[in-house]
């Protein structure tokens, strides 16, 4: 086993090579059940290079599974759990900080929807960008509704959401400064604000993406457990999934 500022090289000196990224090991919501995860494997692959040369390849087999058992598939199952566990904290998260805004009224999002319609497209994205009820409009329809592209809607879509919290954010941190130019301002400076909320959007993309990579790297324990236990890897996921004894 070998500890970078990356991650943890595992490795049996034979067959087994596996990597374990610290972005995903030492994640917050993934830590308790990755870190004693990927401890287990690390010591099962270390015994079974010590002892390479005395084991036959049943031997090894029977090694690893009697190192594994104890602790790989409890941290494993834990961490599947994990995994819906973590995304629905961030979907709280991202949920309490958008605004709750009153509903457009039906006959005003079908009126600006029809006029999305009988729109050209770039008349359609200029007018969004100066009218929000618009734009709000046409974003919470479907692309049909407005015979958009989906990928314009889609913008419309993130940009109505940035819009919004921005604007929620500013209501409560932002105040009017009075300048020389200025000196009874009639608004606040939104910059700020769309720097609170672009960060946080990113933060929040990052944040889901982590814990995405979690599955991909779960299948990756999978494979290193089927080559431990010199098995399938659907009888590993069994194993570790504890489907089987």
């Amino acid at each position: 086993m070998n500890h970078t500022a990356h991650g943890t090289q595992i490795s049996d000196g034979d067959r087994i090579q596996f990597f374990a990224p610290n972005g995903i090991v030492d994640h917050p919501a993934m830590k308790a059940s990755l870190a004693p995860l990927v401890a287990a494997l690390a010591g099962t692959a270390e015994t079974m290079a010590e002892r390479s040369a005395e084991l036959t390849a049943t031997g090894r087999v029977a090694l690893a599974r009697t190192m594994l058992s104890p602790t790989a598939p409890t941290h494993f199952q834990a961490a599947v759990r994990a995994v819906p566990a973590a995304l629905a904290a961030v979907d709280r998260e991202d949920a309490d900080m958008r605004p709750k805004r009153p509903a457009l009224s039906d006959a005003r999002a079908v009126e600006h929807r029809g006029n999305a319609l009988r729109m050209k497209l770039p008349d359609v994205i200029r007018i969004a960008s100066e009218d929000h009820e618009f734009r709000r409009a046409v974003a919470e329809g479907s692309p049909a509704m407005s015979g958009l592209p989906a990928d314009i809607h889609a913008r419309l879509q993130a940009d109505d959401a940035r819009d919004a919290l921005a604007t929620a954010w500013a209501s409560q941190h932002a105040k009017a400064s009075p300048s020389a130019d200025d000196p009874v301002p009639a608004s606040v400076d939104m910059a700020p604000a769309y720097a609170w909320a672009d960060a946080f959007n990113a933060r929040v993309t990052a944040e889901r993406q982590a814990i995405a990579s979690v599955s991909p790297f779960l299948a990756s324990v999978v494979t290193v457990v089927a080559a431990m236990t010199d098995t399938t890897r659907d009888d590993a996921f069994a194993f570790l999934t504890g489907a089987n004894p």
